[in-house]
């Protein structure tokens, strides 16, 4: 009698276990809410990689048929960051080689680039150079169109794009004018490293 009790005991005890580990691979296996950056606006706070930022700023980029955005954001230093992202790239549809990217102003100068270098970067559509420890190559360049704080009159400018061999620090360049060249250095985020608080300072 004994026997058949703990026979009974340990079926009941492998159906749980089998029920549980069902359980726990639906739970897994369910999609995660998808990130929209698009609704994210001025006063809005989103969490990047554990840090809090403040959304004071949001501008459009658009070129041939082409559009992206970035957010001017401020964390509890003060010191500006910038997210950026493209609207026809789904964030969401390759974790393994993201399309967001987060970086912050530098000194022009500091690269160690002539505009005879940028000139001839255009040219070939091709082209590395050295920062830091690590060799960004040319990842596109051309013409673009800001519209700052989406407004619908826009300010055309060049620029290059950089990123290293691992897709994972990115430089941008800009050139506004004949002679005037700005400069940002980051690197790519994961949309797991995005959390959004509130979308805008009109909402609670």
């Amino acid at each position: 009698m004994i026997w058949f009790i703990l026979i009974a005991v340990i079926i009941i005890l492998i159906v749980a276990f089998v029920w549980l580990w069902q359980s726990k691979k639906t739970e897994s296996s369910a999609p995660a809410e998808e990130l929209d950056l698009n609704r994210l606006d001025v006063g809005g706070v989103v969490l990047i990689q554990s840090i809090e930022y403040f959304v004071e700023q949001k501008n459009r980029y658009a070129s041939n048929g082409e559009e992206w955005f970035e957010l001017k954001l401020s964390g509890m230093e003060g010191e500006a960051s910038w997210l950026g992202w493209q609207t026809d790239i789904p964030v969401n549809e390759n974790p393994t080689f993201p399309s967001i990217t987060l970086t912050q102003e530098i000194d022009f100068d500091r690269l160690n680039l002539s505009s005879e270098e940028l000139a001839q970067f255009s040219q070939d559509q091709s082209g590395r150079f050295d920062y830091g420890e690590a060799i960004y190559y040319l990842r596109r360049s051309g013409e673009d169109c800001l519209y700052e704080n989406c407004h619908a009159r826009g300010q055309s400018f060049y620029f290059w794009d950089f990123e290293d061999e691992e897709h994972e620090k990115v430089i941008s360049v800009q050139q506004w004018g004949q002679h005037s060249y700005e400069a940002s250095v980051g690197h790519f985020i994961r949309p797991s490293e995005v959390d959004i608080y509130s979308t805008s300072d009109s909402i609670s």
